[in-house]
């Protein structure tokens, strides 16, 4: 698995959610704002209403295998948070995938 520059401080995620652009669909939101560091970086949030620590931990590594694709996908560099907010409902990666794809 290919390394992500991710977001690791409350502040980090606190800036997106507040001046970020959101996209919503079913099982996750997409939150996006330019940095200025010429790379992307990503951050996941998954909410406990969507099941116990392994139901997570899953979505997290999904997601993660997920975004590895978008790394270096624009121009432009952002900021990314993705917050699950409900069960996945067996999705799988490519389910994933396409979803992640119509939001960045």
């Amino acid at each position: 698995m290919r390394h992500l520059q991710t977001l690791k401080k409350a502040s980090e995620f606190k800036r997106v959610y507040r001046k970020g652009k959101r996209v919503r669909t079913a099982f996750f939101d997409v939150i996006k704002v330019r940095n200025e560091l010429g790379y992307n970086r990503f951050g996941i949030s998954v909410s406990k209403k969507v099941g116990n620590s392994v139901r997570r931990h899953r979505l997290i590594r999904l997601t993660r295998d997920v975004l590895c694709d978008y790394r270096d996908a624009s121009d432009q560099s952002f900021d990314i948070v993705v917050y699950w907010k409900i069960d996945d409902r067996g999705l799988k990666r490519d389910d994933v995938a396409t979803i992640m794809k119509e939001c960045l």
